[in-house]
Formats: C-alpha cells, sequence, structure tokens
C-alpha cells in the first residue's frame, strides 16, 4: 500500500516537472533577458530536477504576476 502511494507521488512529481519544462521550451523568448537567460532555466530543470522544477514555477508565477499589475 505504501509503495503505491509512493509510485503515485513519483508520478505527480514527474508530471509537474515535465508541464514546467515544457513551458520553458514553449515560452516566448520576451519573457527572459536574453536567451542565456532561458538556457540557465533549462540547465536548472534538468540538473535540479524536482526541486528546479518548483523554483521555475515560484519564479514564473512571480514573473506572472509582475506583469500582469504592469499592464493595469
Amino acid at each position: 500500500m505504501l509503495s503505491d502511494f509512493i509510485y503515485l507521488l513519483a508520478l505527480i512529481a514527474g508530471l509537474f516537472w515535465l508541464i514546467q519544462l515544457i513551458d520553458l521550451l514553449l515560452r516566448d523568448l520576451r519573457h527572459f533577458e536574453s536567451h542565456t537567460h532561458k538556457l540557465t532555466w533549462f540547465l536548472v530543470l534538468v540538473s535540479g530536477s524536482l526541486v528546479g522544477a518548483v523554483w521555475y514555477y515560484v519564479w514564473k508565477r512571480r514573473m506572472d504576476t509582475r506583469t500582469a499589475s504592469a499592464a493595469c
């Protein structure tokens, strides 16, 4: 029973990581300071695994709220 729960958590974590990676690859370059900035986030996601994905998610949300408040 516990192993099923661990597999489920691993599956959710893997899907979250994959969604963040796809978001990074499809996100327009204007959301980043330069090509190097986007490459750096790619390396953080690939090398940092789940921790890198959470870090990217927090950064992305912060940037999206700044962009939304600046547009108003």
